[in-house]
């Protein structure tokens, strides 16, 4: 509903009666206006500032320019902005703009006059407000200012304008107590200050409230996110007690799973008048534990997941023959997903725990990569060296430790001493208790679950074929792959060895290798070979593949989504239509939707992202699960 009261004298002289009286329209009430001798024109001529609270976010500091260019267009004189601070003793300006819920009273009696989901703009004195419920109700106040302001409607001092947003929540109560009267309560840290405003803007955009935040609680009601119960890291637990909801955790990373529970699951999608009813006494409503390692290895099922609140994936893109087909090529709706190093964002990058959490939200396969120890065990890590992404600094030359950094001078057994970093690492990414896995655990977990693309193809060979590459390593992955009884999780992929054509795995070599592991061990083995359209490799060995594989012809083209080539790919996936074209979009600026839309509209249905879960979601709406 929209009000906008700017009466005219005789108009207010047929009214007046009924505005005294206390008149409602459209169920809101209309306050008393102005007698004709006392209505004035505001000139927006004079020394105006425009006033944001000090704290103000980016949103509402660019509402409040939007505002000061309207005027200044206006007026030919561009007002101040400023905060809403003053020293002591000082006075406030005259005129002035109010934007957003500034420390000044004026501020405060309009906000007070609002109901729920509501903005308004009004003149108060010789102040303008512009405030709502809460930032975004704010933000369309500030945006209706400024069409004002541009508009050649005279500004009287009487005006007030109200329009209200209907929120999908009318009102949210938690034990009885309104959802507005609770503190949102967080550690100090920029990981956790993101996990409470996950919680606060959820509740901002469906129930039209901006709860408030705190590093500390103290009295009142608080949604109080913190490790009181004194959570293991992966640990989290959520319960009710004197009056305060707990969401205990012991990481940022289990943080973000208790608000997922209280957002999906306790809030859920309800609409209206919504009334939150728990067990009050400190009794636990929901928990997250971490088993030991080897429980979740030998049953990758038994590890809770960080995204179980939010996401459940259809039974189709968890499952093996579905997987294969995707592969295969054989539903061109669906696409191969692949997590780079794993889902990363949840866990440390090539864990065991990332890639079990890419397998069960729905991923098909995970890029890792592999280094050889001083043993010769092939492990799980991007670099060479052990400073970023493990406690390496902290654990060099300690109880016989070596002191060098390097994967290849430690020994499997010394490497089970050191723990992996948050995330893709760095010195102040937090420590885990998380280990570095070896491939042999990766394949026992992948087993009829993912498939595995073995990166750093300089530190091995699938298997020791005399002839097929002049420059063959010592390493082989095939008796890992046999030891841990699955050969099929891994991809014959890339097949780059260098940076010219000369050192490029052909199709012809791959099949060679196919037909070895065959042989060998009667399993058959799928293909992502890297191929150029610059060099015209990649549809040669979409031919000879298709043609002459035992299974698939998958063909990573190029390698980055490259836009300039789209005609090749094209033309690629009409040749080739049972052929799966693959890239991958590992940058910021093309990790996202639009890039992915662009190449699933060329043909490309394997793609390689740096959010798996994001990507997940974009294949299910592709394929309709």
């Amino acid at each position: 509903m929209k009000r906008s009261i700017a009466l005219f004298a005789a108009a207010m002289l047929i009214f007046s009666l009924t505005l005294l009286c206390g008149c409602k329209k459209d169920g809101q009430e209309i306050p008393p206006d102005t007698t004709a001798a006392e209505r004035r024109e505001i000139s927006l001529a004079e020394e105006w500032y425009i006033v944001r609270p000090e704290r103000s976010d980016s949103s509402l500091r660019d509402a409040a320019k939007g505002i000061q260019s309207a005027l200044e267009k206006k007026t030919g004189k561009k007002p101040q902005l400023a905060d809403d601070w003053l020293a002591p003793g000082t006075a406030a300006p005259e005129y002035e703009i109010l934007i957003g819920n500034t420390d000044r009273p004026e501020t405060a009696e309009a906000l007070g006059a609002l109901g729920s989901g509501e903005y308004t703009v009004r003149v108060i004195g010789k102040k303008i407000v512009a405030v709502g419920k809460n930032a975004e109700l704010t933000l369309l106040a500030a945006g209706q200012l400024e069409k004002l302001v541009s508009s050649a409607e005279p500004i009287y001092s009487d005006y007030m304008f109200v329009d209200s947003k209907q929120y999908e929540i009318s009102s949210l109560t938690l034990n009885g107590t309104p959802i507005e009267s609770f503190t949102v309560s967080v550690p100090k840290g920029a990981d956790m200050s993101a996990v409470a405003g996950t919680l606060t803007a959820y509740i901002s955009e469906h129930a039209g409230i901006d709860l408030a935040t705190s590093s500390s609680q103290s009295g009142g009601h608080g949604i109080i996110i913190g490790n009181g119960s004194k959570c293991a890291y992966g640990d989290a637990k959520v319960y009710f007690k004197d009056g305060n909801l707990y969401l205990d955790c012991g990481s940022a990373r289990a943080a973000a799973a208790t608000v997922e529970y209280f957002i999906y699951k306790m809030i859920g999608g309800r609409t209206g008048d919504v009334a939150l009813t728990v067990p009050d006494d400190g009794s636990t409503i929901w928990s997250l534990t971490m088993p030991e390692r080897d429980v979740y290895i030998a049953d990758p099922s038994r590890m809770p997941l960080l995204f179980e609140n939010s996401w459940q994936p259809d039974p189709a893109m968890t499952d093996w023959n579905r997987k294969i087909d995707r592969l295969m090529c054989n539903d061109k709706k669906s696409i191969f997903t692949v997590a780079h190093r794993a889902d990363f964002l949840r866990y440390p990058e090539n864990s065991i725990e990332a890639i079990i959490s890419t397998w069960a939200m729905g991923g098909d396969c995970v890029e890792i990569d592999v280094h050889f120890t001083k043993d010769g065990v092939p492990v799980i890590m991007h670099d060479a060296s052990l400073k970023r992404t493990t406690n390496f600094a902290l654990m060099a030359g300690k109880n016989g430790l070596p002191t060098s950094d390097k994967i290849s001078d430690w020994t499997a057994e010394q490497l089970s001493k050191l723990c992996l970093r948050e995330g893709s690492g760095g010195g102040d990414a937090a420590l885990t208790p998380y280990r570095i896995p070896t491939l042999e655990e990766v394949l026992r977990v992948a087993k009829n679950r993912l498939f595995v693309i073995c990166d750093k193809p300089d530190q091995w060979r699938y298997c020791d074929i005399p002839g097929i590459m002049s420059n063959s390593l010592p390493n082989y992955l095939l008796p890992t792959a046999e030891k841990a009884g699955n050969v099929t999780s891994l991809l014959i992929s890339y097949g780059t060895i260098g940076t010219s054509s000369a050192e490029t795995l052909s199709a012809v070599d791959a099949l060679k290798i196919q037909q070895y592991i065959y042989e060998k061990t009667g399993e058959k083995t799928y293909f992502l070979l890297r191929g150029w359209t610059t060099r015209n490799t990649a549809a040669p060995y979409a031919g000879q593949l298709a043609s002459k594989s035992l299974t698939n012809a998958a063909i990573l083209v190029n390698g980055a989504f490259d836009m300039s080539a789209s005609a090749d790919i094209a033309d690629l996936a009409a040749r080739y239509p049972k052929s799966l074209l693959a890239g991958w979009t590992i940058t910021d600026e093309s990790d996202n939707e639009k890039t992915w839309g662009r190449m699933y509209n060329l043909g490309m249905r394997s793609i390689m992202t740096n959010d798996i879960m994001k990507l997940v979601r974009f294949a299910a709406e592709k394929a309709g699960n």
